[in-house]
């Protein structure tokens, strides 16, 4: 009840209203013996926040772990809940008209099994609010007037930068005061590190010019390179400090060489890519010529099969070679890149 009422508040624009199990109780002539039905409610949000809290929630329903609740074309917010070990798991949700929470688990506490188990609680919420909705016109949920629309990245949240954030702009709903002011930091034009993938240092040697997305999960500090305050530095480790250092040359041919094994790497990962399908459609070629052999009816047939079943035997056997040959020449390059030089002595 506790928290059917919390997700209530937010679906009623921020306005919390007490539970109740009854509304009225009258004797059996009619007189009303108990009166619950003035109703007790509060703001505890700003319509606002409610309103912004509803916008995310509808994300979990259209496109994340709560997706599976959805009935008919009714707009619906809401999260999924899931406590330690899985021994319990929720669906909070609401429409414009109604908020529902549904709960598994066991008594005893045991732990839900995968599969059925664990999707419990969404299959119940829908099942129970698609009937509920049943005749009901599907409705959005009602904007605050202080609420404003604005164009950001996806990826920063931040204003766009219009030649580089073309793919990932995103029209979110904010509150004047938290539109966004900065630009999108995310995404960066210009030298590029082609050994850390990160915008390049003055004098570095493996600039190129290039677009980079700096997003958390795609920057590749190598290093640990820190500024001063002690922040993970934006820019590659190869700088006019690094440089002057002894045994920078070495460090620098180990990285080239390291470069180099990367693209070999990438084209070695296309070209197995392209062998294992090859091997794959002679593998079925065999065993569809195979099939045509055990059910010939004649010599002719018998001999075509036959033949069929040679050639895609000779096709696996050439495949198997080429892979094992790309393998091998892999193997021999991570083992060359793996060898110190043992005339330099400098650290990798």
């Amino acid at each position: 009840m506790e928290l059917t009422a919390a997700y209530a508040a937010i679906a009623n624009n921020g306005q919390y209203i007490e539970p109740k199990l009854y509304t009225i109780v009258k004797d059996h002539e009619g007189n009303v013996i108990l009166d619950n039905t003035v109703t007790e409610s509060r703001q505890v949000i700003k319509p606002s926040t409610a309103f912004l809290l509803t916008d995310a929630m509808k994300d979990v329903v259209q496109s994340g772990t709560g997706s599976s609740v959805n009935f008919g074309n009714m707009t619906i917010a809401g999260k999924t809940g899931t406590t330690s070990d899985y021994n319990d798991v929720w669906f909070s949700g609401y429409t414009p008209y109604y908020t529902c929470s549904t709960w598994t688990g066991y008594d005893n506490n045991t732990k839900l099994r995968k599969g059925e188990e664990r999707s419990l609680a969404k299959k119940l919420w829908r099942s129970v609010m698609s009937q509920i909705h049943e005749g009901l016109e599907n409705r959005s949920f009602s904007q605050p007037a202080d609420i404003v629309t604005a164009t950001v990245c996806a990826k920063s949240g931040k204003l766009p930068n219009d030649a580089l954030c073309g793919s990932t702009l995103k029209v979110e709903y904010f509150t004047p005061d938290t539109v966004p002011t900065e630009t999108c930091d995310v995404h960066y034009q210009g030298t590029v590190c082609a050994y850390s993938a990160m915008p390049a240092a003055e004098g570095c040697p493996f600039a190129v010019t290039g677009v980079l997305e700096m997003a958390p999960e795609n920057e590749r500090i190598l290093t640990g390179q820190t500024n001063d305050d002690g922040t993970a530095s934006n820019i590659c480790i190869h700088n006019a400090e690094f440089m002057a250092q002894p045994g920078a040359d070495a460090v620098i041919e180990q990285q080239w060489l390291e470069l180099e094994l990367r693209n070999d790497q990438s084209q070695y990962s296309v070209k197995l890519a392209a062998l294992q399908q090859q091997l794959e459609d002679a593998t079925i070629a065999k065993a569809e010529a195979e099939n045509r052999l055990a059910t010939a009816v004649d010599e002719t047939e018998k001999a075509e099969a036959q033949n069929a079943v040679n050639e895609a035997d000779a096709s696996i056997a050439s495949i198997n070679a080429q892979i094992a040959q790309l393998q091998a020449a892999q193997n021999a390059a991570v083992a060359t890149m793996a060898q110190p030089e043992s005339d330099t002595g400098a650290e990798g």
